[in-house]
């Protein structure tokens, strides 16, 4: 494991991977690991120490990989579908297709188009109904893919 732990930006970086997060280390400017050995600098002009154990500091990379988990976690639940995405995203579809029903617009398969513009509109009660539960989809083309209509083919023009 290669390991950087920089104090005064509160940024640890492991295998890599920066975070940054509330730690502290006083009287340390860094401390750089690279498996199995490594060397602390420190702020008051003492000589570099080299180290050949983690141990006085596997709090603050423990605490690295509890932030990574957090982090994980907070952009899984942020890509999870939700009602309000949902409503936006059905009323991004209804405003693509407006012009089918347009006075002036004349579609061999109009039928096929003011159902799937009523599916659209009727999609939160839908879901509500058969109780579906938008956090069991993983993200919100999952859900899309799942549960939103299919709309009819845009070149039936007459």
């Amino acid at each position: 494991m290669k390991l950087t732990i920089i104090p005064s930006d509160q940024t640890v970086i492991r295998n890599g991977k920066a975070l940054n997060f509330p730690f502290s280390l006083p009287d340390i400017r860094a401390v750089q690991w690279d498996n199995g050995s490594g060397e602390v600098e420190y702020l008051d002009g003492r000589p570099n120490k080299k180290i050949t154990s983690l141990a006085p500091f596997q709090s603050v990379s423990n605490a690295w990989q509890t932030e990574k988990t957090r982090l994980e976690d907070e952009a899984i639940e942020a890509a999870k579908p939700t009602v309000a995405a949902l409503k936006a995203y059905r009323n991004e579809l209804l405003e693509k297709c407006d012009w089918t029903q347009s006075n002036d617009v004349i579609l061999s398969n109009n039928p096929l188009w003011l159902i799937y513009r009523q599916e659209l509109r009727d999609l939160p009660q839908y879901v509500q109904a058969n109780n579906i539960q938008l956090s069991d989809y993983a993200t919100m083309a999952e859900f899309v893919a799942a549960v939103f209509p299919v709309n009819p083919p845009q070149s039936q023009r007459d």
